[in-house]
């Protein structure tokens, strides 16, 4: 579950850096109720990258060639639980909008 704190929970940067590296997930920070600020420890940075030069290497074979692949045979190829996590702001409604997607190879 995503954590989404206020911007003064900033002021205990020890506190805020222990969740980041004990779960593994963005925090959300807000400021007067509308989200500001995503702050994450430097792994989930990192596997975020990964995570986005994959889709971009993806994208580029899939343009290249115009082959996709069966859902199943490539999360089947996965070791270990996975990750997803899009994060966007909603003008029109002035949120913070996430869509988290799990995955987990025993489901398979």
């Amino acid at each position: 579950m995503p954590q989404i704190r206020p911007i003064t929970d900033l002021r205990n940067t020890n506190e805020i850096s222990d969740i980041c590296h004990a779960h593994r997930e963005p925090i959300f920070i807000t400021k007067n109720g509308y989200g500001d600020l995503v702050v994450m420890s430097i792994e989930t940075y990192e596997e975020m990258l990964e995570t986005d030069a994959a889709i971009a290497e993806a994208e580029a074979e899939y343009n290249k060639n115009g082959q996709l692949h069966d859902a199943g045979t490539a999360l089947a190829s996965f070791k270990e639980e996975t990750f997803w996590i899009s994060t966007g702001y909603d003008e029109e409604k002035k949120q913070v909008v996430v869509v988290t997607v799990r995955y987990s190879p025993s489901h398979f």
